[in-house]
């Protein structure tokens, strides 16, 4: 008996010993997943930049998938992948049954990724309207210039999906607006840019952050206009709205009298690099396998 109560005494004491004498555990954030509210609440200059450079990374996403798909559609090209041949049967519609499939082969990029812009965009119009560090100026700066991206992108997912529609309003990921008729999200897709266009009439004379050599002699509030205006002129066509077209190209970069190569070539573009940067998903050198 005094045996067994020698060792429960024993283990009481060293419970005791370990409960008062280990160490705490510090909480420690994942520096893998941030949180957005850290970007979100009073945001400095220097975290609205990555952000800035994140979506210009972003607005680059649909390139790869849409232009293969769309060009394969379009039958401007042929996407040959050694390792499915679907990329040419199903997409030109040769394939048994490619025309009833429920989820159409290899179309969820084409989808999703402009929506990755779309969710980078709304962070920073975020940000950019929760920051005590910015001018009124340069608030506007910011959000005109992601409301023209998020525009754009949108264009994307509407003409993949045409009569079936999209969400244009998804600022809440779990909480999602209705899905749209081609032409309600059309006319909500213009509404974005105009309120993009707004926004950088009132943003001064320059913006406060930097952009890529992608948007050379695109990079103040008055010249991204234009280019907001441009994009503008595409869906006005989309709407067969042919007044609203003219009016906004009339503000656009783009010279309706255009006879040299160089003019038809105007415009922001896409830049890629090497590593750490993407390359030119586009870019194949001749000859090789």
């Amino acid at each position: 008996m005094n045996r067994l109560m020698h060792k429960i005494f024993l283990g009481l004491t060293l419970l005791g010993f370990v409960a008062f004498t280990s160490c705490e555990v510090d909480v420690v954030n994942d520096p893998n997943n941030p949180s957005l509210g850290s970007v979100t609440s009073d945001a400095s200059k220097a975290e609205m930049q990555t952000l800035v450079t994140g979506l210009e990374a972003r607005h680059r996403g649909y390139v790869t998938n849409a232009g293969q798909m769309f060009g394969v559609f379009g039958r401007e090209a042929y996407a040959y992948f050694g390792s499915d041949p679907r990329f040419i049967q199903d997409w030109l519609g040769l394939g048994g049954g490619a025309e009833t499939y429920p989820d159409f082969f290899a179309s969820t990029g084409t989808y999703s990724t402009p929506y990755l812009a779309v969710k980078q965009a709304n962070v920073l119009i975020e940000a950019a309207e929760n920051s005590t560090q910015l001018t009124t100026e340069e608030v506007f700066g910011y959000t005109g210039f992601a409301k023209t991206i998020k525009g754009f992108q949108l264009l994307w997912p509407l003409m993949q999906q045409y009569e079936n529609g999209i969400r244009t309003d998804v600022s809440d990921p779990l909480n999602p607006g209705p899905t749209l008729s081609f032409d309600a999200a059309l006319a909500s897709i213009r509404d974005i840019l105009d309120e993009g266009a707004s926004d950088l009439d009132k943003a001064g004379s320059t913006f406060a952050f930097t952009l890529t050599s992608g948007f050379n002699g695109f990079d103040s509030p008055a010249t991204m206009a234009q280019v907001n205006r441009a994009i503008a002129a595409r869906a006005a066509l989309y709407a067969e709205d042919w007044g609203g077209a003219l009016t906004a190209l009339n503000a656009s970069f783009m010279d309706l009298g255009a006879s040299t190569a160089a003019d038809l070539m105007a415009g922001p573009m896409h830049v890629y690099g090497n590593a750490p940067d993407v390359n030119n998903p586009f870019y194949y050198p001749l000859d090789a396998a």
